[in-house]
């Protein structure tokens, strides 16, 4: 099949997650058939997320996640892209990644480019369950389609490969998506808009989780239904190849 300029032996993509979190996640999807695979979101400097408990178990299917982006750091990953793209002759490497500044999102994708990626995943949504206070928490370039034209356009100055842009979601969804377009993006990552959770604990009224704020996104089957709506959208509003998908 075919994502823009690229190439995949098959549809299927590891979605940016915790199976992604170094080369050796990346080298076992992709030695398992992937057509491609996804990174967890990298972020400027190295992250240990939030502290534990993060993943609980909820009905048979469902998670609540608050992981908080735990992840490398973009200097560590660049060696990490070399690893995955020395072992991996057949499958397209794509880290995804995001940042508080335009610089850092030029500056991640252009390192990165370097390593040897096939493709750049920018991550516009941040994380709700990473550290408050910071634009990753919060969204912000997410928020607007001027931030997110801002982002693209800058990076899609300085880089040469496809750009999959994830997290144009929520409010506005059409403008977003067609400021990513006309800004350079080669391909939207359409996911659903998740739901929040705040888990107690009833033997001593007290939250679970170990997010400063006790919530996490609540995951599972059930948020497929969701995605799929959200590509419907998406797929009306412009003409880039879409990729459904999840992850944390």
């Amino acid at each position: 099949m075919q994502i823009g300029t690229q190439i995949l032996r098959n549809p299927l993509i590891l979605a940016p997650g915790g199976l992604g979190r170094t080369a050796r996640g990346l080298i076992r999807f992709g030695e398992e058939g992937c057509g491609a695979v996804m990174s967890k979101t990298i972020t400027p400097d190295p992250w240990e997320g939030n502290p534990s408990p993060r993943i609980l178990e909820v009905g048979n299917l469902d998670l609540i996640n608050c992981e908080g982006l735990p992840n490398l750091g973009r200097r560590v990953f660049v060696s990490e892209i070399k690893k995955a793209k020395a072992a991996l002759k057949d499958c397209l490497i794509v880290p995804t990644f995001t940042g508080n500044t335009v610089d850092d999102f030029v500056q991640i994708a252009v390192e990165f480019e370097q390593a040897g990626a096939d493709c750049l995943g920018v991550g516009l949504n941040g994380c709700r369950n990473f550290k408050p206070g910071t634009p990753i928490a919060a969204s912000y370039w997410a928020q607007t389609p001027e931030r997110i034209y801002e982002v693209i356009k800058a990076v899609r100055e300085k880089v040469s490969i496809p750009i999959w842009v994830k997290g144009a979601q929520g409010q506005n969804l059409t403008a977003k998506v067609q400021a990513a377009e006309a800004a350079g993006a080669d391909a939207i990552i359409a996911r659903g808009d998740g739901t929040m959770a705040m888990p107690i604990n009833t033997a001593t009224g007290k939250p679970i989780l170990g997010h400063p704020h006790a919530v996490g996104h609540l995951t599972g089957p059930f948020s497929k239904w969701d995605g799929l709506r959200v590509v419907a959208d998406v797929s009306r509003s412009v003409k880039l190849p879409i990729i459904g998908g999840g992850g944390m």
